[in-house]
Order: structure tokens, then C-alpha cells, then sequence
């Protein structure tokens, strides 16, 4: 007698494929433009911290801003930097052009279900000042607008 089973995504061949794929997305060589973005993303990174130690974001005392890692559920829904606050995590993309910032905000428009996610152009030809302001404009926008929900859910 042959047993079906309920969910044919549980069980030794899935546990199996999934593994296949976590070594061949580690094996196959990256394109040059996912290369480059993770080098902005460590650069955005880089800032981050030193806003964070200059008090000149929100953050928690004892967290410091981080990066999500690769493939994780984070970096799929398009976060790539996290800065933790007393309101909650404040989530960033960070783009290495314009043109790609534009595309990601009109993905956003044309899905108006999904979270809006603050957006950052990050790269190695933008002074390291722009850089900053633009990921502290992020921070406390994201921050306030935090606050008004959690303030408007208790009330």
C-alpha cells in the first residue's frame, strides 16, 4: 500500500534539496553587481555605527546597527541594514544607484500591500557626509513614524 503524505514539502528529500542549494549558492561566483552590494552595505554599515556612537540616530543602548544576512528572511523582503529602537527595528535597504532606488520605491507602488522600506543609495563615489545624512534622514523618519503607530495602537 503506498502512504501519501499530507504536506509532500516535509521530509528527507526537501530537507535534502534545500541543503543542495544552500552549498550551490555558496559555490557559484557572484556577479560583480551583488559583490559590489555588499561592499555599500558594509560601507552603510560603517556610518551607521559611527551615528549610532554619536547619539545621531535612535538606537537601543546596548544594540548597535547590523546587517541581515545573506538569503535570510530579512534580506528577501528587502532588508539589508536593521537599527534596533525603543519603538522597534527600523529596517533599510540600501541601493548602490539611484536607478536602482527608483526601482525599488516603484515595486513598492505598484504593491501597495507590501511595508514601505526606507531606501538608501550607498556607494564608494558619494562623499562619506551625503552618506550620513541620508542614513540619519532614514533613521528618524522611520523612527517618528514608528512612534506614531505604537502611540495611536495605545490610545
Amino acid at each position: 500500500m503506498l502512504i501519501r503524505r499530507e504536506n509532500p514539502g516535509s521530509g528527507q528529500r526537501s530537507f535534502v534539496s534545500r541543503i543542495l542549494k544552500s552549498v550551490l549558492r555558496h559555490l557559484t561566483p557572484k556577479p560583480p553587481s551583488v559583490k559590489k552590494g555588499r561592499e555599500n552595505e558594509k560601507l552603510a554599515l560603517m556610518h551607521a555605527k559611527i551615528l549610532y556612537k554619536t547619539g545621531r540616530i535612535p538606537h537601543l543602548q546596548w544594540q548597535q546597527p547590523y546587517l541581515t544576512r545573506p538569503y535570510s528572511k530579512l534580506d528577501r523582503r528587502g532588508i539589508d541594514l536593521v537599527v534596533p529602537t525603543d519603538y522597534g527595528d527600523i529596517g533599510i535597504q540600501i541601493k548602490s544607484s539611484w536607478r536602482g532606488k527608483q526601482a525599488f520605491i516603484e515595486y513598492g507602488v505598484k504593491y501597495p500591500n507590501l511595508p514601505t522600506i526606507p531606501c538608501v543609495v550607498v556607494n564608494d563615489g558619494m562623499r562619506e557626509v551625503d552618506i550620513r545624512e541620508d542614513l540619519r534622514r532614514a533613521c528618524w523618519s522611520e523612527y517618528y513614524a514608528l512612534q506614531e503607530r505604537k502611540q495611536a495602537g495605545r490610545t
